[in-house]
């Protein structure tokens, strides 16, 4: 006789498992359990029952009532689940395969999900363990105002998961990735075949979705190198050998919104392959009026596809043509071929060339049409493509670096043949009122190097104080109006 007076596992200093007088007899080659009560919690517990002789057979019976919570030692996100899981096993027969039958309710079972940061609740049914079989009686649940059910059975071989056949639906569910998707999906999925190989087969309906994560100008909006040509199934050993069928559309247009386009696609595809390399075919519409940003200027879409083919992967071949206005010229931009190496073409009316086209995008005027102003000398290109970097990726520069404060400052004859009178200055904020700053300028023969701070005393008045590597220094009160 064994007896255990108390027994305990705590977890981050809370008691998740106890149990006390805990007594099994072995004798005559038998183990009996007769009081074998374990709690959970405060108010869950497994009382278990039975035999077992070594090498011939058992037969054990346990009732269960699980706070879902106090499964948190198998999966972290737990700790905080609701709901309860209810039933009781039985477990009999030869060894060294027994039979497992009984049932198992889930009751109210709310859990949060980690990557979407939602809730899944009131997730209930019942699970049925047959001699052989495993069947799963429309377990559902809720995210939001949607609705998920999952139905269907597993084999049983040799105490090992065999053939499955499942059913997964949703009703208006809410798919949520922070910052970057909102989306409401119907599906209607079917998974036969076991753990190594199976099809997945289905439909999938978007009734709504938007996509609002900005795409970052310093990284790499559309990965590899150039057209991907799917030749062979690559097999990947860590991925069970599941094909797909399924079906992709919309009920209402999918909305992309962020800082590079507003677009409203609507799709109608085949998903087909594999999960390691799966295959999309058809087509997505961009409806007309949405725009595109290129150059800091909005060009509206009058005609765009996405044309879907097996045979280059993942990524749509674009038929995108879109117009805009800057000054008296109507520009008009093409995006063609696959999105892995896309061509972006300019054209005018009236007709002006690639280079022109480009400078009146980007500063409003062709390139022979710039003047410094009064003394009626040219500015160089240098300067212009400069500025031009400067003005346009300012933000994210100080962004990236975690400063507060960048400006360039160029000659109009800049050259980088002979670079001379340039200057960079950097900044950063120690409070509201003040704001330290570093300066380097170049005058030809020496790079000149200043520290400089400011305070600012009031809303428009400011005292900076200033000090340079060639013996200078100084202060002044600056006195700053804005209006518009």
């Amino acid at each position: 006789l064994v007896r255990l007076d108390s027994l305990d596992l705590n977890m981050e200093k809370k008691k998740i498992i106890s149990g006390n007088d805990l007594t099994a007899d072995f004798s005559q080659e038998e183990l009996k359990l007769k009081n074998f009560n374990l709690k959970f919690l405060n108010d869950g517990f497994i009382d278990i029952k039975g035999y077992f002789k070594p090498g011939k057979d058992m037969d054990f019976k346990a009732d269960i009532v699980l706070p879902v919570r106090s499964l948190a030692f198998v999966w972290e996100e737990l700790t905080n689940a609701d709901g309860y899981l209810r039933g009781n096993i039985s477990i009999s027969g030869l060894m060294p395969e027994p039979s497992v039958t009984g049932k198992m309710e889930l009751d109210k079972i709310g859990i949060d999900l980690p990557v979407t940061e939602q809730k899944l609740y009131d997730l209930g049914g019942e699970i049925l363990f047959e001699k052989n079989m495993i069947t799963i009686n429309t377990v559902s649940g809720k995210i939001g105002n949607g609705i998920l059910t999952l139905k269907g059975s597993v084999d049983i071989e040799k105490n090992r998961i065999g053939n499955m056949n499942m059913n997964f639906k949703t009703t208006a569910l809410p798919v949520s990735i922070p910052d970057q998707l909102e989306c409401l999906l119907n599906t209607d999925i079917n998974y036969s075949g076991n753990l190594k190989a199976g099809k997945l087969k289905g439909d999938l309906l978007i009734l709504e979705a938007l996509y609002y994560k900005n795409i970052d100008i310093f990284g790499s909006v559309f990965k590899g190198g150039g057209t991907k040509i799917v030749k062979n199934e690559t097999k990947r050993d860590s991925l069970p050998d599941i094909g797909l069928d399924l079906t992709l559309k919309s009920r209402r247009s999918i909305v992309l919104d962020n800082n590079f386009a507003f677009l409203e696609l609507n799709p109608d595809l085949q998903i087909k392959g594999n999960i390691s390399s799966p295959l999309i075919s058809g087509r997505a519409k961009i409806e007309k009026d949405g725009f595109i940003i290129f150059q800091k200027n909005t060009f509206t879409i009058n005609k765009g596809i996405l044309d879907f083919e097996p045979v280059y992967g993942m990524l749509p071949t674009v038929d995108i043509q879109s117009e805009t206005k800057v000054n008296d010229y109507r520009i008009f931009l093409s995006i063609s071929e696959n999105l892995a190496n896309p061509k972006f073409s300019l054209t005018s009316l009236p007709s002006e060339s690639d280079a022109d086209i480009l400078s009146i995008l980007i500063f409003g005027r062709k390139s022979n049409e710039f003047l410094s102003g009064t003394n009626g000398m040219s500015v160089s290109k240098e300067k212009l493509i400069a500025e031009w970097l400067y003005k346009n990726y300012q933000k994210d520069l100080t962004k990236k670096t975690g400063l507060d404060y960048i400006e360039l400052s160029l000659p109009d004859n800049f050259s980088t043949k002979e670079p001379a009178g340039y200057g960079l200055t950097v900044g950063k904020k120690i409070s509201d009122r003040l704001i330290l700053k570093y300066s380097m300028t170049n005058n030809s023969s020496e790079f000149i190097q200043k520290a400089i701070a400011d305070y600012q005393i009031f809303e428009t008045i400011i005292f900076s104080g200033f000090q340079s590597t060639d013996g200078n220094f100084g202060s002044e009160l600056q006195y700053r109006l804005e209006f518009r």
